[in-house]
């Protein structure tokens, strides 16, 4: 499936706006769930006509200090000092994990009290050949487009809805590119079955990193979690993954076959409760 989305790519898409400049918010922990397979089967993730499957995505919110900003548009002073104010930000996010807390492929749709366009980061992995320059594209495909895909249908390219991201920051986590989520994407994503995220290698090829949408549209437009039930069930992944850890370590030191990469078993946990 991955050499199907690959193919299906096309050209690549041009962003329809410029990125807007909101907070210094690069990734937030992945969705209160269990490490999922890596973004190579879409397929297997897609929710088929009339399955119930788990969100794939989390919502998170909570409030951030941010410049006060005047009637000309320019950051509010007093004394001097720029002035303060408290905005909700929320992010709507997914992140797939190795059984060892390796981040695959992490995307989140960023949302600003008081400001209408919506915000889209796409991280993957430090992977050694990628061009920076070239940025990422993201794709959404809709349950006919996949099916077309499995059958090796060719797809027209004008019905793909996509855009631009542009690589931000890099560290030893992975690699982020942003851009404005146009309500074109946002929409398609509603609708979608996956959302594809193209970065280029230095060959020339595109390399596909691959988002299920399951349940995406009610987590965005829905409650966010309740943050401290989300924490401790964060926490207690963690505690499974430095577990993971010493056991692939123990397996290394032994002689065995190491897990250290392998992708965990098992679908996502339970999410934390939404607040009421």
């Amino acid at each position: 499936m991955a050499e199907r989305f690959s193919r299906a790519r096309g050209a690549g898409f041009v962003a329809t706006g410029a990125a807007i400049a909101l907070a210094a918010v690069v990734t937030m922990p992945a969705g209160a769930q269990q490490a999922k397979q890596p973004a190579k089967q879409p397929a297997k993730q897609a929710a088929p006509a009339g399955a119930q499957q788990q969100s794939a995505w989390v919502k998170l919110c909570e409030k951030a200090p941010y410049n006060k900003m005047g009637p000309d548009g320019k950051p509010q002073l007093a004394d001097g000092k720029p002035v303060m104010e408290e905005k909700m930000l929320c992010l709507t996010h997914h992140e797939q994990m190795t059984n060892v807390g390796v981040t695959m492929i992490s995307a989140a749709i960023q949302q600003l009290d008081g400001i209408d366009k919506l915000h889209m980061m796409v991280m993957v992995p430090p992977t050694t050949g990628i061009v920076m320059p070239a940025g990422m594209s993201v794709v959404v495909y809709d349950k006919e487009q996949v099916a077309k895909l499995e059958k090796k249908e060719q797809l027209d390219q004008k019905t793909l809805v996509g855009q631009k991201l542009m690589f931000t920051i890099c560290h030893q986590n992975g690699c982020t590119a942003e851009n404005e989520a146009t309500p074109q994407l946002v929409e398609a994503m509603k609708k979608g079955v996956v959302m594809v995220a193209y970065a280029t290698h230095v060959s020339g090829q595109p390399i596909p990193y691959q988002v299920p949408l399951v349940g995406f549209k009610g987590t965005l437009e829905g409650k966010a979690v309740d943050n401290q039930a989300y924490q401790e069930q964060r926490k207690n992944l963690q505690q499974t993954f430095m577990a993971n850890r010493l056991e692939a370590l123990k397996q290394m030191q032994g002689g065995g076959q190491a897990a250290a990469g392998a992708p965990a078993a098992g679908g996502p946990a339970a999410k934390a409760p939404a607040k009421k």
